[in-house]
């Protein structure tokens, strides 16, 4: 889930604080752009309303604690790691409950071409989030090797939380997912009209 946070001691207490001031999300286009517009829609607010500032992950995090912007995005596994010193005013999950913001897919030449590789690969991906939903203590100590500045405290809480949420689908069709995912590619404009 994205959270959109402020400073935990900041007068900002909902979205409605932030009309007028500065919004920080991503570029154009960008995933959590389109999360941020739709969650500011979803309160009632006109995107235009604020002015929205493009910065990275960790860019993010130092624009909001010099008081460059009024509210960030922040995700796992930031918010594990930095817990008390912010304080959620959304989230992606109050316009969004569930969506496959990520799924693996394949061209129908591969399919028809390969079809045991592409078995293997939907295989392997499987045994590997049934891993985590298993072990996610021992999946966030794997995957530390892999992750910058975090440490291994904040990712083993960092993948419970994600392993709670039943954020990992295992390759099975989600029609409550899938139809989070559609209103997401209508809010991008990737899909117009009826699509099945």
């Amino acid at each position: 889930d994205n959270d959109w946070v402020v400073l935990a001691d900041s007068k900002v207490k909902s979205l409605k604080d932030v009309v007028g001031g500065k919004f920080g999300t991503t570029t154009p286009g960008g995933l959590t752009r389109v999360y941020g517009e739709m969650m500011l829609r979803h309160y009632g607010i006109d995107p235009s309303k604020v002015t929205q500032v493009p910065l990275g992950v960790g860019a993010a995090v130092a624009a909001l604690n010099s008081g460059a912007v009024d509210t960030v995005y922040m995700y796992e596994p930031l918010q594990s790691k930095y817990g008390a010193k912010y304080r959620a005013i959304a989230k992606v999950s109050d316009v969004l409950p569930k969506v496959s913001s990520n799924l693996l897919i394949a061209s129908q030449e591969f399919i028809d071409k390969q079809p045991d590789k592409v078995r293997a690969i939907m295989k392997t991906y499987k045994q590997a989030v049934d891993f985590v939903y298993a072990h996610p203590k021992e999946a966030a100590h794997i995957a530390l090797k892999r992750m910058v500045n975090v440490d291994e405290a904040s990712l083993a809480h960092a993948t419970q939380r994600m392993v709670d949420a039943k954020f990992y689908g295992d390759g099975t069709f989600d029609p409550e997912a899938l139809a989070g995912t559609k209103k997401l590619l209508e809010a991008t404009g990737e899909i117009k009209g009826a699509f099945d």
